[in-house]
This record gives C-alpha cells, structure tokens and sequence, in this order.
C-alpha cells in the first residue's frame, strides 16, 4: 500500500511539474497601441477630467506632475468608491498620461492569457508598467493608494532601465 502512495505522488509531482513547465511558457503579444485603445484612453482622460473639475474645482492638464496631486485629493476626498472600477481607470490612465511626458516611456497594448491591457514601456524593454489598474487594484482590494509613490516606483524602475542602457 505505502508504495502505491509514493507511487502516486511520484505522478502527480510529475504531472504539476509538466503545467507549471507549461504556464511557464504563456504567449504575450505586444503591439502599439491602436486606434479603439486611444479612444477609449480619451474617453477615460475626459471622465477623470469631468471628476476633477466637478469635485475639486481644477482641470487635469495633459502630462503634468501637478495631476498627481489632483488624483491624490479626489482618491482622499472620497470621490470615486471602491468599487467604481470605470472611474478608478480613469485616473490611472491620466497617472499613466503623467508618466508618458516625465519619464518618456510609450502606451503600448499588451495581449496575453490576462487578457487585452493598455501599459507603458520604455523603448522596447521590459519590464511594462500598468497604470490603468495601478490605482483600481489598490482601491478595490482597500488599500490606501499613494499616487506619488506609484508615480515613483515606475521613476525608479525607467531610471534603472536606462541606467542599463548607458
């Protein structure tokens, strides 16, 4: 009986060792980004916009530093709940527009088992950053979010990347 057991363990070690083999070799598309993604980022940088003047008095302006501040009040303010995910998006696209001009990375579109994501790379490397979830992840799971601090850690990581490239 006991060696049935080691048996069937033994097959089954096997067996999760062949799918995590597998999992390991996941097929990702990368490809700029297209016309419907620069749509709907439009219509999302319009809606954060709309936020911004309707709770804060102030409008988001392109890629500025300043825009982290204003996404910061409306997420403390308590103008978009935790579970209004559409409007979350919003935000991270204009978080995302912000590093777009300060940091010089691109929107890309990014096609893998997760699913069709918009996110940003510097030049052709990796890693990719996703600042469309960046804030509605945190959010949704009740997480406080630190726009400044996301803004920073991708700072961080493009300084390192292009300190590579030197």
């Amino acid at each position: 009986m006991r060696g049935i057991g080691l048996a069937l363990l033994l097959a089954l070690t096997l067996a999760l060792g062949v799918a995590s083999s597998v999992s390991a070799q996941i097929h990702r598309t990368i490809e700029e980004i297209g016309p419907a993604d620069l749509l709907k980022s439009e219509r999302q940088r319009a809606r954060a916009d709309e936020l911004a003047l309707r709770h804060l008095g102030q409008p988001l302006r392109g890629g500025q530093l300043r825009n982290l501040e204003i996404l910061q009040r409306l997420i403390d303010g308590h103008f978009i709940s935790e579970g209004d995910v559409m409007d979350q998006q919003a935000l991270g696209v204009v978080l995302g527009d912000v590093m777009v001009d300060q940091l010089r990375v691109s929107w890309i579109v990014v096609d893998d088992q997760v699913g069709h994501s918009r996110a940003l790379r510097w030049q052709e490397t990796q890693p990719l950053f996703f600042p469309v979830t960046m804030i509605s992840k945190r959010m949704s799971s009740g997480e406080k979010v630190d726009v400044r601090a996301l803004y920073q850690r991708v700072a961080s990581d493009v300084d390192e990347l292009k300190a590579s490239y030197r």
